[in-house]
């Protein structure tokens, strides 16, 4: 399984918890830009309901964020504010990461690049959590759009 499959998995798993949790899509400039068809990722959002916020945790290579030496967890919103002002993104590891190359510093592209375009689906409302709205940057439709300029 590659990050799709891991984190709808993980996904899955939450929300049978009754853990509110999104997919997120994740993708470079030159994916985007219909010039490198392999630079994207996915991705987990969890709903943190003591904070209100979304929070990163990244199946694949088992991670949170944190963004300029807070102690406080990133959603990608944040994150990416943070790329792009160039402030320091700190990987928060859980624990061991077992499959060769899915360490986070193994992966071919740094992790920055992926934010520069990001969706998420919005979450249902539940009897347990707000209605959860979605994320899209950096405009509307960017993922059609681009997954069309690729055979």
């Amino acid at each position: 399984m590659t990050c799709g499959p891991i984190s709808n998995t993980y996904r899955w798993l939450l929300n049978q918890m009754n853990i509110p949790a999104r997919t997120v899509q994740l993708a470079t400039k030159h994916y985007v830009n219909g010039r490198r068809k392999y630079d994207t990722h996915v991705s987990v959002e969890v709903w943190d309901a003591q904070r209100s916020k979304w929070i990163i945790s990244d199946p694949t290579f088992n991670v949170n964020f944190r963004c300029n030496g807070t102690k406080v967890l990133a959603d990608f919103k944040e994150l990416s504010r943070c790329s792009k002002m160039n402030v320091a993104i700190v990987p928060v590891e859980n624990g061991s990461t077992y499959l060769k190359g899915r360490r986070l510093s193994d992966y071919y592209l740094p992790y920055t690049e992926l934010l520069y375009a990001l969706v998420a689906v919005p979450v249902p409302k539940t009897s347990s959590s707000p209605a959860l709205g979605a994320l899209e940057m950096p405009y509307p439709n960017w993922l059609q759009e681009s997954r069309k300029k690729y055979q």
